[in-house]
């Protein structure tokens, strides 16, 4: 699976929960909107996104024999978009956890 597919999949979950929970999908114009949870998460999500283009072009860059790439580049950006999708994924099974549980009682 992809990380597009991932980070597809856990906001498609995390717009089923809001839906779930009653939050609005948009809230009433006079209303002043702080940063929800739902923004945090998909905030994550992106930066971890981000994190595995960079690491995607970097490698790409590595293998085609940019000598402005190092491979200690490389496995920095490779290590840190593993860490980034890996922590995101915790935390979504984290909230999965925490909703089945609110749910089921």
């Amino acid at each position: 699976m992809s990380i597009e597919a991932s980070l597809a999949d856990l906001q498609v979950s995390m717009d089923r929960m809001s839906a779930q929970a009653g939050i609005p999908a948009q809230p009433p114009a006079n209303q002043v909107v702080s940063a929800s949870m739902a923004d945090s998460f998909a905030k994550a999500m992106n930066e971890a996104n981000q994190s595995a283009i960079v690491a995607s072009q970097t490698k790409q860059a590595l293998l085609r024999g940019d000598p402005n790439v190092t491979m200690a580049e490389t496995l920095r950006a490779q290590t840190q978009a593993s860490l980034s999708f890996d922590l995101i994924m915790e935390v979504r099974n984290k909230l999965q956890q925490a909703y089945q549980t609110i749910s089921s009682q």
